[in-house]
C-alpha cells in the first residue's frame, strides 16, 4: 500500500476520526507538494519534498485567505453534523505567514453557520515557541499538539526537523501556550520511539508539560518509510499503563 496523496483542496471532508468525531478539514498548507517543518518516518502523506521552517521563502505556495473564507461560503454539506472544524491538511498550518487571520476566518464561519463545532488545530508543535502563534492557537477551542519524544535524539530520527530546529524550543512554547492535549505516535522498526528508554524520556517530559489529555496510538495508514511498523498491541497497553499509573490523562486509540 502507498502513502495518500495530498489534499487538492483547502477544505475536505467532513472526515471521521477515532479522535475527533466528524471533523471538517482546513488545509492551508499548499497542495502542489508537501511542503513541512518535519519529515516525519510515519507520515501518510510521505516524505517531504520542501523541509521550511519559513514559507514566506515559497511565495508562490501559499495559500490565499481569500479563497479560504470564498470555500468555506460554498460548503454545502450538513453544517450541523460537524463535531469539529480543524486545521490539518498537508503540512503544518502554524506556516502560514497570515495564520491568525486564517483562524479568524474559520472561528467566524463556525459562528455563524456551526455553531455547534469545535474548531482545533493538529499541530506538529514546530511553530508554538512563536507568541503570535500561540497567541492565534489560543483563539481555537482545542490545540491537539504532537509530541512524539520526550529527547533531542529520539525526536530527530522520528519527526526530522531542519538542522537547526531545537527540541528544547518546542517544549518551552508549550509551557507558555499552557492550555493544550498532546497526541503521540508510537512506531517500531528501522525508526523506534517504544522501547523502554525512549518511552521513559516521554513520560518525564509529559509530566513537565502536564497536558489536559494525552492521546497515544500506533500505525494506521502506510507511513512515509516502508520500514516503520505499528507498534504491537501488548506493546501499546503498556505504555497506556504506565502512563495511567504515572498520573497522566490518557487515552489509547
Amino acid at each position: 500500500m502507498s502513502t495518500l496523496k495530498l489534499q487538492s483542496g483547502i477544505i475536505y471532508g467532513p472526515v471521521g476520526s477515532r479522535r475527533i468525531g466528524l471533523s471538517l478539514g482546513i488545509n492551508i498548507s499548499p497542495t502542489d507538494s508537501k511542503h513541512c517543518s518535519f519529515n516525519c518516518v510515519y507520515c501518510h502523506y510521505g516524505w517531504t519534498k520542501v523541509l521550511t521552517l519559513d514559507l514566506r521563502t515559497q511565495p508562490t505556495s501559499i495559500v490565499n485567505l481569500d479563497d479560504l473564507a470564498e470555500a468555506l461560503e460554498i460548503y454545502d454539506v450538513d453544517r450541523e453534523l460537524l463535531d469539529h472544524i480543524t486545521f490539518s491538511g498537508n503540512g503544518e498550518a502554524t506556516l502560514h505567514p497570515d495564520f491568525a487571520r486564517a483562524v479568524d476566518i474559520v472561528t467566524a464561519f463556525r459562528d455563524r453557520s456551526a455553531p455547534q463545532a469545535k474548531t482545533a488545530i493538529l499541530s506538529n508543535t514546530s511553530q508554538v515557541h512563536r507568541p503570535e502563534v500561540r497567541e492565534a492557537m489560543l483563539r481555537l477551542d482545542r490545540r491537539l499538539m504532537k509530541i512524539d519524544a520526550g529527547d533531542e535524539a529520539t525526536f530527530k530520527r522520528v519527526n526530522r526537523p531542519p538542522a537547526n530546529f531545537r527540541f528544547a524550543d518546542m517544549i518551552q512554547g508549550l509551557k507558555a501556550l499552557g492550555d493544550f492535549e498532546t497526541q503521540s505516535i508510537f512506531v517500531d522498526g528501522s525508526v523506534s520511539n517504544c522501547d523502554d528508554a525512549a518511552v521513559k524520556s516521554w513520560l518525564g517530559v509529559m509530566l513537565e508539560l502536564r497536558p489536559k489529555a494525552v492521546q497515544i496510538y500506533t500505525l494506521a495508514r502506510p507511513p512515509a518509510d516502508s520500514e516503520v511498523k505499528a507498534v504491537s498491541r501488548e506493546r501499546m497497553n503498556a505504555i497506556f499503563l504506565q502512563a495511567k499509573k504515572a498520573g497522566l490523562p490518557v487515552t489509547l486509540y
